[in-house]
């Protein structure tokens, strides 16, 4: 019997996009919700014709593997340290950027994205996906714990009987903070702090494995569309007017700072963001409550690739 509770999932960036890396205990990846596709693509029918009724051969083509899974959001635990989860991003189309003693940024890349390699031992059965990009969205809410949900798209591998690597490293994966007023100390939209019991966000790559004739298969990032969800009380319409600003087409910025103390502390920024669709309102708790849809927009209409920044210090 194969014990499915039983999985060790292992992550590293490729050195050059498509080439498998060799995977070890430090590679460790600490999630939950795991969820992989072993085989995705499509088939093709033969679509024969015969003296008798009797259905069709199929061929399977464009073969790849895809894997889901989350991660909880919490600092290194040093100022100037990439977080464990940090080499996700980078195969989601982000830039990686340390100041030394202060910060590490990740704002998204249209060209050039990382690839990893990715295993997934489920009780020493081995899948593997390399050149593998993917997406995420991040969802966290009042009184919940922050997490970072990936999926990852990656070129086919057999998978084989593999013992687990022992001892898994999982020492860069800090305990997080749960959402929280004094937790999460910044959320603010078009400048004016607000109550908010959930919000997510929606990275949107679109990712897409080919396969062609004449060119090795491929996972490429064509596109993205990013945006916001955020549950929050009525403001009232003197400190914000969300339906004016809904109607006008105003833009503005979006602001998150969750987290307490060097090393724990994340930011979440959008420069420019706009409500996308009407706001929608409801109840909670006997309070009135806005859900909104939040486009993230380039605010530099020249580079983009601003529309989002990720910062932990």
């Amino acid at each position: 019997m194969i014990k499915f509770r039983k999985k060790l999932l292992l992550a590293k960036l490729e050195a050059v996009a498509g080439n498998p890396q060799n995977l070890a205990a430090a590679d460790a990846v600490l999630a939950g919700n795991i969820e992989l596709t072993p085989l995705a693509g499509d088939t093709v029918s033969r679509e024969l014709e015969r003296p008798y009724y009797a259905a069709n051969e199929v061929i399977h083509v464009n073969p790849h593997h895809t894997l889901a899974f989350r991660v909880e959001l919490a600092g290194s635990g040093a100022a100037a340290t990439p977080p464990a989860w940090g080499r996700l991003l980078r195969a989601c189309g982000f830039a990686e950027t340390i100041t030394a003693n202060t910060r590490v940024d990740y704002t998204p890349v249209s060209a050039g994205e990382s690839t990893i390699t990715l295993g997934l031992n489920i009780d020493g059965q081995l899948h593997t996906l390399h050149g593998a990009r993917g997406t995420f969205n991040l969802e966290a809410g009042a009184n919940q714990i922050p997490y970072l949900n990936f999926t990852f798209t990656g070129r086919y591998n057999a998978p084989v009987a593999r013992a687990q690597v022992a001892n898994p490293d999982y020492s860069g994966f800090k305990a997080p903070l749960v959402g929280s007023n004094a937790n999460t100390p910044t959320f603010s939209l078009f400048g004016t702090a607000l109550d908010v019991s959930a919000y997510s966000y929606e990275h949107g790559n679109e990712v897409v494995h080919r396969e062609l004739i004449g060119a090795s298969p491929d996972v490429i990032i064509t596109n993205r569309a990013p945006s916001f969800q955020v549950t929050l009380d009525h403001p009232g319409y003197g400190a914000l007017n969300l339906i004016t600003k809904t109607k006008d087409g105003d833009t503005g910025a979006l602001q998150i700072n969750h987290g307490v103390g060097a090393g724990k502390i994340i930011e979440v920024a959008a420069p420019k963001v706009q409500i996308s669709a009407a706001p929608t309102l409801s109840e909670a708790d006997g309070a009135a409550q806005y859900q909104l849809t939040l486009a993230a927009l380039p605010s530099n209409a020249a580079a983009g690739n601003d529309e989002i920044k990720i910062t932990t210090k």
